[in-house]
């Protein structure tokens, strides 16, 4: 049973958690060696991560420093097993499922953070708060990358899996992939390895590389097809059809819009963001190709309370030349607290407003302009990116701030070429 339950990668992570607690109780090796009739040197070997220790000494080492460590590996088995189903849900968003094992883990949390599975417990619990509780603080998964060497395959997978998505959902999408990079570099649990691909794919997006999101985007629906997640595969492929319709590689886009679209009709699928995201994308696959009537009314078949529907709607309005339906629209959304809560749309919202009703003299509109270009990766996708460069440019034009906005176009220029000229060889 301890080959299975027990990686010895874990015993070496405890070891030198062991340390951290000598050092804080005040213990000296050679203090603890004569009390414990073990040579110092072994406890230094131990702490160094330089052996895998035997267990009974471990439980004694710990024990010593005022730690109970919960080593009965009859009763660990049920948690182990818990710990793996956990992992399983969550990929296959089974949530009910996962809300009940991960309380159950809970219950025993005081002994399992002192225990022979200490390292997978902690993998775990991060990775539900990340998410089914968006708490993605990383300070506990800062703690357990000072043990990342010795970690086994799997658990530097979940590890970096979960940093790594956590990131992304911070707005921090190159660190992102330099952590779910590693993953591919592993090619261990191929469950894994999809899901990374997944966000390196949406990570390359809200950095405008097109090409790298469309080439991760299309091996992780690959991936998730292989692993039967319906759900996944989609929302990959829903990636790779926002970023074709960007690149105006329309053709493309249209026949895998089609298939995806007779997949989720066949299905019934019922997937709140993924639905809502590839609902987004018909009529927005019409406006880019020129044709505001049809996107709006695809798009008022439809309403999500987010700050891109109503962007979406009074950009769409604005291109129908119907501009105080379009301020409308956006007066009615700042009413609502997530608008105001979001960096790019509540200052998007503002300048927008100010632009259809072409009030150009406001006081503070260049640091606004500035902050939207500040975090380029904030945005969505393209079609708020270069709306926000066009209102930037409208607002120093009607200023008479001809440099500034000359500035500022190449500035945007800058930030929506990256990944376009120079991955073209990545397809």
């Amino acid at each position: 049973m301890t080959s299975v339950l027990i990686p010895k990668s874990n015993l070496k992570v405890l070891g030198r958690v062991f340390r951290m607690h000598r050092i804080h109780k005040g213990y000296s090796i050679r203090g603890i060696a004569r009390s414990e009739n073990i040579s110092h040197t072994v406890i230094s070997d131990i702490e160094n991560g330089k052996v895998y220790p035997n267990i009974d000494t471990l439980v004694s080492l710990f024990k010593h420093v005022g730690v109970e460590l919960w080593a009965d590996e009859e009763d660990l088995f049920a948690v182990y097993e818990d710990l793996n189903l956990l992992n399983e849900t969550v990929y296959y968003r089974e949530d009910d499922y996962a809300k009940n094992i991960y309380a159950r883990l809970e219950e025993k949390h005081d002994k399992l953070f002192y225990s022979l599975l200490m390292v997978d417990y902690t993998l775990a619990r991060c990775l539900y708060k990340s998410v089914y509780l968006q708490d993605y603080d990383n300070e506990q998964l800062n703690r357990l990358e000072h043990f990342y060497k010795h970690f086994s395959t799997e658990q530097k997978e979940k590890f970096n899996l979960i940093k790594g998505t956590n990131l992304f959902r911070v707005y921090k999408p190159q660190e992102a992939i330099n952590y779910l990079k590693r993953n591919l570099e592993l090619n261990g649990n191929q469950k894994a390895v999809a899901i990374s691909l997944s966000y390196i794919s949406e990570s390359y997006k809200h950095l405008f590389h097109a090409y790298n999101a469309i080439d991760y985007g299309k091996q992780a629906s690959e991936k998730h097809g292989a692993n039967a997640n319906l759900v996944r595969k989609i929302r990959s492929d829903a990636v790779v059809i926002d970023m074709l319709i960007d690149m105006e590689r329309f053709e493309e886009a249209q026949q895998l819009l089609n298939s995806l679209t007779l997949t989720i009709d066949e299905t019934e699928l019922e997937m709140t963001p993924t639905r809502r995201y590839f609902d987004f994308l018909k009529p927005y696959m019409l406006f880019r190709q020129g044709k505001p009537k049809d996107a709006y009314d695809v798009l008022i078949k439809q309403e999500y309370k987010i700050p891109s529907y109503y962007f979406f709607k009074a950009e769409i309005l604005l291109a129908l030349k119907r501009h105080d339906e379009a301020a409308d629209v956006l007066d009615k959304s700042l009413t609502y607290d997530f608008v105001q809560a979001d960096f790019v749309y509540s200052r998007l919202n503002k300048l927008f407003y100010h632009y259809l009703k072409q009030e150009f003299n406001v006081g503070n509109y260049e640091d606004l302009i500035d902050e939207l270009l500040e975090k380029p990766h904030f945005f969505e996708d393209f079609m708020v990116f270069r709306f926000a460069c066009q209102i930037g440019i409208a607002f120093y034009e009607a200023n008479k701030n001809y440099v500034k906005a000359l500035e500022f176009a190449k500035k945007c220029m800058n930030i929506s070429v990256l990944g376009f000229d120079a991955n073209q060889t990545r397809l």
